[in-house]
C-alpha cells in the first residue's frame, strides 16, 4: 500500500496482523489462566466471581473495555462464571489487540 493510509483500514486505525503460534504461546506465558483454543485462532479464560451479580457486573466491564478498543469478545455467563473468548477479526487469527484486551481484563 502506498500513501499515508498504508497499514490502516480506511485511514482510521492500524490493521492488526495475525500472530503466529509461537508468538501466541510466548504471550500466553504472561497471561496466567488464558489458554489458546480453536487451533490458536482464539484465547479463552473463565473467571469465577463471588455471585451472579458480580458476574453480570464483570460482563459489563468487559463490554466497556471491548467497546473502547474495538474488540468483539464472545462472552458466556453461567451462574457466577464468565468465560471470555477473544478471537481476531472474522475469527481468522489472533492479534496483539486481542491479547492486550486479555491483559487489561486481568488488571481489574
Amino acid at each position: 500500500m502506498k500513501g499515508s493510509n498504508a497499514g490502516t483500514l480506511r485511514g482510521t486505525r492500524p490493521v492488526d496482523s495475525h500472530l503466529k503460534a509461537e508468538r501466541i504461546q510466548s504471550l500466553l506465558g504472561r497471561l496466567p489462566g488464558w489458554e489458546a483454543s480453536e487451533g490458536n485462532a482464539a484465547v479463552r479464560r473463565t473467571y469465577r466471581l463471588p455471585d451472579v451479580t458480580s458476574a453480570l457486573a464483570f460482563v459489563q466491564y468487559v463490554g466497556t473495555l471491548a467497546r473502547s478498543s474495538g474488540q468483539n469478545p464472545d462472552l458466556r455467563l453461567h451462574a457466577n462464571e464468565v468465560t471470555v473468548i477473544l478471537a481476531g477479526p472474522g475469527a481468522a487469527g489472533l492479534t496483539e489487540a486481542d491479547l492486550e484486551l486479555a491483559r487489561l481484563l486481568d488488571q481489574r
